[in-house]
């Protein structure tokens, strides 16, 4: 593992200031997945109760970023005052939706109520109307494709996500091909499948040790993080930065993987895989320090981006590399993509769970600060 990760950098990030949060706004849904941890009954917070789980989370610690989920958001009556409220405490929103409600007229909504970044869950494993109950990838990828067209045109950007399965390694190799071509999506989120339900009921809250009882389970589906940064590093990328576990720091728990991406057209003429630099180090520190939050979303800006690419190879060991990107897309549009991997929390032996270090994807459930990957699992 030490080999895979050998350039990577382990992000500075503690418990109390991990820069990103999660608002779990309801119970219920309007499609059917596999995998999916919300397994309660249906229900909507109120403002009143989103509002204090918000303030829950900022007493552990200080977030430039939070992401609102469910169930599916956009079946909240109070969405949008929701992300207003959101958008005025100085955030960047993050939405994570099935995409079934999202039209021209909803995009443009969230985009005014605030909103900067959907993440569009279109994926294998899904009883919904929009496709056909023998889907193919390339449905899969058009519907991904239509909706993300919306978001841009609304002026927010689009990402999408996956649950990855051990039997389905093609398909990830087939999604990245999509992503990277894709001008219209900058983030793909893979989420390791894990079989929740066999973790029972945990008990305990972030930022102290979490436990359960252990039960041995099929785990013939469960793939490692070993196994994806392997798959991932096959098509040329290497691992950017990374978190480990809690209990475990010899393997990655989180991790990222980026490119830059030259358009023209809206076709991917190019491509470079970007390496961690001391740029990316030295820009973290100096916007913690003026800040006191770390950043964790940036929109996409050309001009930003090329700057980026020219200072990552500046400071890094690829300055040529870069220069050469640079030069052949003077004139096209620079993205940056990334691929972010989450292995979701499991259970040890000894009843411990493990789980990310400081867990970026922590939320609020029945008043407790828990990982959102198993909060169902908490009475």
């Amino acid at each position: 593992m030490n080999k895979l990760l050998k350039n990577a950098w382990h992000l500075p990030w503690k418990m109390n200031d991990a820069p990103h949060g999660l608002l779990d706004i309801l119970r219920g849904c309007n499609i059917k997945c596999k995998a999916c941890y919300n397994n309660d009954k249906p229900r909507f917070k109120t403002i009143e109760e989103v509002k204090s789980d918000f303030y829950k989370i900022l007493s552990l610690r200080k977030i430039s970023a939070i992401g609102i989920i469910g169930g599916e958001p956009l079946l909240h009556p109070d969405l949008f005052e929701i992300i207003d409220f959101l958008k005025k405490q100085n955030l960047k929103i993050e939405l994570f939706t099935n995409g079934l409600l999202l039209d021209e007229r909803m995009c443009k909504e969230l985009a005014s109520a605030g909103a900067d970044l959907i993440f569009l869950h279109v994926d294998y494993g899904q009883n919904r109307p929009d496709l056909s109950d023998n889907t193919s990838l390339e449905e899969i990828n058009n519907l991904r494709t239509q909706k993300a067209k919306l978001i841009k045109k609304a002026g927010m950007e689009a990402a999408i996500s996956m649950t990855l399965k051990k039997s389905q390694t093609d398909i990830l190799l087939k999604n990245i091909d999509f992503f990277t071509e894709s001008p219209y999506i900058n983030y793909f989120l893979i989420t390791l499948y894990r079989n929740i339900e066999a973790l029972g009921k945990l008990q305990g809250e972030l930022p102290n040790a979490i436990s359960g009882n252990y039960v041995k389970h099929d785990t013939k589906e469960e793939i490692t993080m070993e196994e994806v940064i392997k798959i991932i590093s096959s098509t040329g990328a290497e691992p950017y930065c990374y978190l480990t576990g809690r209990l475990n720091k010899d393997i990655p728990r989180w991790i990222s993987f980026v490119t830059a991406c030259g358009l023209k057209k809206e076709k991917c003429k190019s491509k470079l895989q970007l390496k961690i630099s001391n740029f990316e180090k030295k820009y973290l520190n100096i916007y913690k320090n003026k800040y006191k939050v770390y950043p964790f979303f940036n929109p996409q800006n050309c001009f930003i981006n090329s700057i980026q690419i020219f200072l990552n190879g500046l400071y890094g060991y690829t300055f040529f590399s870069n220069l050469l990107f640079l030069f052949k897309n003077f004139n096209n549009i620079k993205l940056i993509k990334r691929i972010l991997v989450q292995s979701p929390a499991e259970i040890l032996p000894d009843n411990q769970v493990e789980h990310c270090e400081c867990c970026p994807d922590l939320t609020v459930h029945n008043g407790k600060i828990v990982p959102v990957c198993i909060c169902d699992n908490f009475d």
